[in-house]
């Protein structure tokens, strides 16, 4: 007989699981007769992860616009270098010790 695992492994798809299973529980909790102490831990612990998860997503996509960020903001920077450069070598006044 095979164990198969029925919370989600994927992380979208067990932050869909564990709302409605906050939901779930919520309702049928009392009818259960779950201790309401018990359930709130439950219930609460369920949506700290959920937080966590959303605050983990958000930061994956801060990351990668910094990301997009520093590497135009370098482009331009390399570019405006090698201009200066090139400008401040066709000067007159120029020499290699400067």
């Amino acid at each position: 007989m095979s164990k198969v695992d029925f919370i989600p492994s994927r992380d979208g798809d067990l932050d869909a699981y564990e709302q409605n299973f906050v939901n779930k529980l919520a309702v049928h909790a009392p009818v259960l007769a779950i201790d309401p102490a018990e359930a709130t831990l439950i219930r609460t612990n369920i949506n700290n992860h959920r937080l966590a998860f959303a605050n983990a997503i958000s930061k994956r996509a801060e990351s990668k616009s910094a990301g997009e960020e520093n590497t135009s903001k370098r482009i331009k920077a390399v570019n405006d270098m090698r201009r200066a450069a090139k400008m401040i070598k066709s000067l007159t006044n120029y020499t290699n010790t400067i």
